[in-house]
């Protein structure tokens, strides 16, 4: 699938181990150096969990954030700072249509952890507040209601590849007249369950957390934007044709580029962020096409599922976006 360059990257959000947003990403990778771990329950698996924030965090004083989950929190600052101030007036006025599209593996799994545990101890006392956060459109219904958005907020469940297949989606709704703009997000939180899952696959696992979050906007003057040149077809992996034969496929696919960006680059420093490492290796490619790093840039992922997706991105000629 190839993209059109009327469709650019206009704007770039992350949250991870490394700290919340694009620079604090930018130089936790430049590093090389793994981040920080913390034990995983009953000692199984470790962890990176995202950082407290420098600051408190303004958005959380909005009504529909007050009682939201971490992966809500995560996916929210990432949104807002791939949106920006100007945009988030222009929704919130009318002016501007935003579809928005989240991914996840695992979702709100926090609250869907203590509401379950509250049936399970006494039904009759089960919290109903706790309910309509459990649901895996929690986090995209928020931010529509903080941004005032009244076009359509998607949730796509999938493995970890599944983002690309968002991005997917995007451009072709980007193709009608319905939408200036689609904001698409990949978010995960911890949870002992999933980290003691991890283990199962990888005896050293460390599992992560955050979100990352590509603003696609229609823009005639694609000048010192990130577009995406294509996306490769999702290959499936397995005995008869390998993980690693697979991504070999996907690199040839996806040439000619400068540089790649796999899972296997960013996980040793930020662990498995599960529904938001392939939105967050997306996030880094583009920034380094912005930092001047590269011209042209493949994206290469393995999901769980036994499915690999890829992509390429380029930077057209003229001036890079303020960081």
């Amino acid at each position: 699938m190839t993209s059109t360059p009327s469709i650019v990257i206009a704007g770039l959000g992350a949250v991870s181990a490394a700290g919340w947003g694009v620079p604090a990403l930018r130089e936790g990778l430049r590093a090389h150096a793994p981040l920080s771990c913390v034990e995983g329950p009953r000692q199984r698996g470790r962890m990176r969990p995202v950082p407290k924030p420098d600051a408190p965090l303004a958005f959380m004083r909005h009504v529909r954030l007050r009682r939201c989950s971490p992966v809500t929190r995560y996916a929210t600052a990432a949104s807002l700072e791939a949106v920006g101030e100007e945009r988030a007036a222009a929704i919130k006025e009318g002016e501007y249509q935003l579809g928005i599209l989240f991914t996840f593996m695992n979702g709100c799994v926090n609250y869907s952890n203590r509401f379950y545990g509250e049936v399970l101890a006494d039904p009759s006392l089960a919290s109903p507040i706790l309910f309509p956060e459990t649901v895996f459109n929690a986090p995209a219904s928020h931010l529509a209601a903080m941004l005032g958005s009244r076009a359509t907020a998607f949730t796509l469940v999938g493995d970890s590849a599944q983002y690309l297949g968002a991005v997917e989606l995007a451009l072709s709704w980007l193709g009608g007249d319905g939408y200036d703009g689609v904001l698409v997000v990949g978010a995960e939180e911890l949870d002992w369950l999933s980290t003691e899952a991890a283990t199962l696959f990888q005896r050293n696992a460390v599992v992560s957390e955050g979100a990352g979050a590509l603003l696609l906007e229609k823009n005639g003057e694609a000048a010192g934007h990130s577009v995406i040149e294509r996306i490769s077809p999702t290959l499936t992996y397995h005995r008869g044709r390998s993980r690693c034969q697979a991504m070999a496929d996907l690199r040839t696919h996806l040439s000619p580029v400068d540089r790649s960006v796999c899972q296997d680059s960013l996980t040793p420093i930020l662990g498995d962020a599960m529904g938001a490492s392939l939105a967050l290796q997306c996030v880094h490619a583009c920034d380094l096409l912005e930092q001047r790093e590269c011209q042209r840039i493949n994206v290469l992922h393995a999901g769980g599922n036994q499915q690999a997706i890829g992509a390429r991105f380029a930077l057209t000629l003229g001036a890079a976006r303020e960081s």
